[in-house]
């Protein structure tokens, strides 16, 4: 049998790079039939992906297969999750951070230019503070507590009702 040299593409760490290595006619014509093969399973999967998107029940699907592998390991999440929270004294805060959408040094930041109170009543508790943040933009505003954080969003984030809350108030206290 002949010999016939075959060229590969690697990807290395700083681009491309080729080796090229000599093999067998029969080792060559299995090269290119295993590249064809490769070939033809990422062209199935880029269609794959296009088709998923357009299907408007794919995303119904999806969550329904999500839910039901979440409720089928259940123990095993929560108990990956009580190992976690064990193990890491910074978890929660970690947690709370995360889902602000900021790093844990940045949540810190912004509980110590509050002193670690509410932005509003200016209280401490041992219960954490919530992150506020316009509904609008998304832009965080700082971080207050359980009540104050209702109060805003009772009234609707709204200055207006806040002002007339006040002048209620205000004129049941002077009777």
């Amino acid at each position: 049998m002949a010999q016939q040299r075959h060229e590969t593409v690697r990807r290395r760490n700083e681009g491309l790079a080729k080796s090229v290595h000599s093999c067998s006619e029969k080792e060559h014509n299995q090269h290119d039939a295993d590249k064809a093969r490769k070939d033809r399973k990422r062209a199935r999967d880029r269609a794959s992906e296009r088709n998923r998107y357009q299907d408007p029940d794919h995303r119904k699907r999806r969550r329904a297969q999500c839910r039901a592998w979440r409720e089928a390991h259940k123990d095993e999440l929560n108990e990956r999750r009580r190992r976690r929270r064990w193990a890491d004294p910074l978890f929660n805060e970690k947690r709370r951070a995360r889902k602000f959408g900021m790093s844990l040094d940045q949540y810190r930041l912004l509980l110590a230019r509050q002193n670690g109170a509410c932005a509003i009543c200016k209280r401490t508790s041992g219960r954490a503070l919530c992150l506020d943040h316009c509904h609008v933009t998304g832009k965080r505003r700082g971080l207050l507590c359980d009540k104050c954080n209702m109060g805003l969003g009772l009234y609707d984030e709204s200055p207006e009702f806040m002002q007339a809350a006040i002048a209620y108030l205000a004129q049941w206290r002077d009777a």
